[in-house]
Protein backbone atom coordinates (compact mmCIF):
# COMPACT_ATOMS: atom_id res chain seq x y z
CA UNK A 1 0.00 0.00 0.00
CA UNK A 2 1.37 3.42 -0.77
CA UNK A 3 2.10 5.73 1.49
CA UNK A 4 -0.86 8.27 0.50
CA UNK A 5 -3.42 5.82 0.62
CA UNK A 6 -1.94 4.74 4.19
CA UNK A 7 -2.35 8.06 5.26
CA UNK A 8 -6.06 8.61 3.93
CA UNK A 9 -6.95 5.17 5.73
CA UNK A 10 -5.20 6.21 8.80
CA UNK A 11 -7.70 10.10 8.58
CA UNK A 12 -10.53 8.23 8.06
CA UNK A 13 -9.60 6.20 11.22
CA UNK A 14 -9.29 9.19 12.98
CA UNK A 15 -12.21 11.26 12.25
CA UNK A 16 -14.35 8.10 12.23
CA UNK A 17 -13.32 7.08 15.90
CA UNK A 18 -14.52 10.76 15.92
CA UNK A 19 -17.95 10.56 14.74
CA UNK A 20 -18.09 7.24 16.27
CA UNK A 21 -18.00 8.84 19.62
CA UNK A 22 -20.44 11.76 18.30
CA UNK A 23 -23.02 9.28 17.63
CA UNK A 24 -22.39 7.82 20.89
CA UNK A 25 -23.30 10.93 22.97
CA UNK A 26 -25.86 12.08 20.22
CA UNK A 27 -27.55 8.11 21.59
CA UNK A 28 -26.94 9.09 25.08
CA UNK A 29 -28.65 13.09 24.67
CA UNK A 30 -31.85 11.48 22.34
CA UNK A 31 -32.79 8.92 25.39
CA UNK A 32 -32.37 11.86 27.95
CA UNK A 33 -34.52 14.01 26.00
CA UNK A 34 -37.20 11.34 25.27
CA UNK A 35 -37.65 10.30 29.28
CA UNK A 36 -38.02 14.15 29.37
CA UNK A 37 -40.74 14.23 26.82
CA UNK A 38 -42.50 10.59 27.92
CA UNK A 39 -42.18 12.63 31.52
CA UNK A 40 -44.53 15.50 30.19
CA UNK A 41 -46.63 13.79 28.52
CA UNK A 42 -47.59 11.32 31.22
CA UNK A 43 -47.37 14.25 33.98
CA UNK A 44 -48.54 16.87 32.30
CA UNK A 45 -45.97 19.78 31.00
CA UNK A 46 -46.31 21.64 34.15
CA UNK A 47 -47.91 24.21 36.53
CA UNK A 48 -49.37 27.62 34.57
CA UNK A 49 -49.76 27.52 31.05
CA UNK A 50 -46.80 26.02 30.16
CA UNK A 51 -47.22 23.79 27.24
CA UNK A 52 -44.99 21.29 24.75
CA UNK A 53 -44.66 20.98 21.03
CA UNK A 54 -44.86 17.43 20.16
CA UNK A 55 -44.89 17.40 15.83
CA UNK A 56 -47.77 19.23 14.88
CA UNK A 57 -49.63 19.85 18.25
CA UNK A 58 -49.01 22.39 20.94
CA UNK A 59 -50.72 20.72 23.62
CA UNK A 60 -51.19 22.32 27.37
CA UNK A 61 -51.82 20.54 30.52
CA UNK A 62 -55.89 20.71 30.04
CA UNK A 63 -55.16 18.91 26.84
CA UNK A 64 -53.21 15.89 28.18
CA UNK A 65 -56.43 14.67 29.95
CA UNK A 66 -57.30 11.76 27.11
CA UNK A 67 -55.63 8.62 28.23
CA UNK A 68 -56.45 7.93 24.21
CA UNK A 69 -54.42 10.79 23.33
CA UNK A 70 -51.20 10.15 25.69
CA UNK A 71 -51.24 6.61 24.45
CA UNK A 72 -51.40 8.21 20.85
CA UNK A 73 -48.30 10.88 21.90
CA UNK A 74 -46.27 8.04 23.85
CA UNK A 75 -46.74 5.14 20.21
CA UNK A 76 -45.94 9.02 17.90
CA UNK A 77 -42.43 9.75 20.29
CA UNK A 78 -41.58 5.87 20.81
CA UNK A 79 -41.81 5.29 17.27
CA UNK A 80 -39.88 8.52 16.21
CA UNK A 81 -37.50 7.65 19.09
CA UNK A 82 -36.78 4.04 17.98
CA UNK A 83 -36.22 4.91 14.13
CA UNK A 84 -33.74 7.97 15.48
CA UNK A 85 -31.77 5.54 17.67
CA UNK A 86 -32.08 2.89 15.23
CA UNK A 87 -30.12 5.42 11.88
CA UNK A 88 -27.60 6.89 15.06
CA UNK A 89 -26.60 3.15 16.02
CA UNK A 90 -26.29 2.21 12.72
CA UNK A 91 -24.30 5.19 11.89
CA UNK A 92 -22.00 4.42 14.52
CA UNK A 93 -21.44 0.98 13.66
CA UNK A 94 -20.16 2.05 10.31
CA UNK A 95 -18.08 4.69 11.93
CA UNK A 96 -16.88 1.60 14.40
CA UNK A 97 -16.16 0.07 11.35
CA UNK A 98 -14.22 2.45 9.72
CA UNK A 99 -12.10 3.10 12.61
CA UNK A 100 -10.94 0.04 12.93
CA UNK A 101 -10.05 0.93 8.76
CA UNK A 102 -12.81 -1.85 7.71
CA UNK A 103 -13.82 0.74 5.08
CA UNK A 104 -15.42 -1.27 2.23
CA UNK A 105 -16.89 -4.57 4.38
CA UNK A 106 -19.81 -6.43 4.05
CA UNK A 107 -21.38 -4.94 7.31
CA UNK A 108 -20.78 -1.29 6.52
CA UNK A 109 -23.05 -2.26 3.12
CA UNK A 110 -25.57 -4.19 5.32
CA UNK A 111 -25.55 -1.10 8.10
CA UNK A 112 -26.35 1.86 5.02
CA UNK A 113 -28.85 -0.77 3.36
CA UNK A 114 -30.57 -0.71 6.92
CA UNK A 115 -29.85 3.37 7.35
CA UNK A 116 -31.92 3.87 4.08
CA UNK A 117 -34.94 1.29 5.26
CA UNK A 118 -35.31 3.39 8.58
CA UNK A 119 -35.48 6.48 6.53
CA UNK A 120 -38.03 4.86 3.85
CA UNK A 121 -40.56 4.04 7.31
CA UNK A 122 -39.71 7.84 8.10
CA UNK A 123 -41.23 8.63 4.71
CA UNK A 124 -44.10 6.06 5.20
CA UNK A 125 -44.96 7.74 8.42
CA UNK A 126 -45.15 11.25 7.59
CA UNK A 127 -47.67 10.19 5.03
CA UNK A 128 -49.63 8.11 7.15
CA UNK A 129 -49.30 9.77 10.97
CA UNK A 130 -51.57 13.13 9.42
CA UNK A 131 -54.19 10.42 8.24
CA UNK A 132 -54.22 8.08 11.53
CA UNK A 133 -54.20 11.67 13.20
CA UNK A 134 -57.31 12.91 11.89
CA UNK A 135 -58.72 9.53 12.64
CA UNK A 136 -57.80 8.58 15.98
CA UNK A 137 -58.06 12.19 17.27
CA UNK A 138 -61.33 13.11 15.07
CA UNK A 139 -64.05 12.50 18.12
CA UNK A 140 -61.33 14.22 20.89
CA UNK A 141 -61.77 17.75 22.51
CA UNK A 142 -58.43 17.91 21.00
CA UNK A 143 -58.98 21.08 18.80
CA UNK A 144 -57.31 20.67 15.82
CA UNK A 145 -58.73 18.06 13.41
CA UNK A 146 -57.07 19.36 10.07
CA UNK A 147 -55.55 16.62 7.98
CA UNK A 148 -52.01 17.94 6.36
CA UNK A 149 -49.87 16.53 4.18
CA UNK A 150 -47.20 18.49 2.33
CA UNK A 151 -46.45 16.35 -0.29
CA UNK A 152 -43.35 18.00 -1.67
CA UNK A 153 -41.65 17.62 2.27
CA UNK A 154 -43.27 14.12 2.15
CA UNK A 155 -41.25 12.95 -0.70
CA UNK A 156 -37.73 13.89 0.68
CA UNK A 157 -37.06 11.25 2.80
CA UNK A 158 -38.22 8.57 0.05
CA UNK A 159 -34.99 10.66 -2.39
CA UNK A 160 -33.27 10.18 0.97
CA UNK A 161 -33.44 6.91 1.04
CA UNK A 162 -32.68 6.38 -2.68
CA UNK A 163 -29.43 8.20 -2.58
CA UNK A 164 -28.32 5.81 0.80
CA UNK A 165 -28.99 2.66 -1.34
CA UNK A 166 -27.06 4.22 -4.10
CA UNK A 167 -24.20 4.87 -1.37
CA UNK A 168 -24.39 1.24 -0.51
CA UNK A 169 -24.45 -0.04 -3.59
CA UNK A 170 -21.36 1.84 -4.20
CA UNK A 171 -19.58 0.80 -1.23
CA UNK A 172 -20.57 -3.33 -2.11
CA UNK A 173 -18.85 -2.43 -5.53
CA UNK A 174 -15.94 -1.16 -3.71
CA UNK A 175 -16.14 -4.09 -1.51
CA UNK A 176 -15.68 -6.16 -4.92
CA UNK A 177 -13.11 -4.45 -6.05
CA UNK A 178 -10.86 -4.18 -2.97
CA UNK A 179 -11.66 -8.01 -2.65
CA UNK A 180 -10.10 -8.73 -6.51
CA UNK A 181 -7.64 -6.64 -6.03
CA UNK A 182 -6.29 -8.21 -3.09
CA UNK A 183 -6.85 -11.54 -4.56
CA UNK A 184 -4.75 -10.33 -7.39
CA UNK A 185 -2.53 -9.16 -5.07
CA UNK A 186 -1.79 -12.90 -3.40
CA UNK A 187 -1.52 -14.48 -6.83
CA UNK A 188 1.47 -12.22 -7.85
CA UNK A 189 2.84 -12.88 -4.35
CA UNK A 190 2.84 -16.75 -5.26
CA UNK A 191 4.01 -16.04 -8.74
CA UNK A 192 7.10 -14.11 -7.74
Amino acid sequence: MSNVSEAQIRTVQKYSALARGLCSVLLVMLMISSLLVVSMVVNGPGPGGAKITIGRFVLSASDLDSVRLKIWLLFMIGTGVAISAGIIYLLRRVFDNMAHAEIFSADNVRHIRRIGLLILAVGVLQLVMPVLDAILLADSAFDDHSLTISFPAALVPFLAAGFIYLVSWIMQVGLGVTTEAAELRRDAELVV
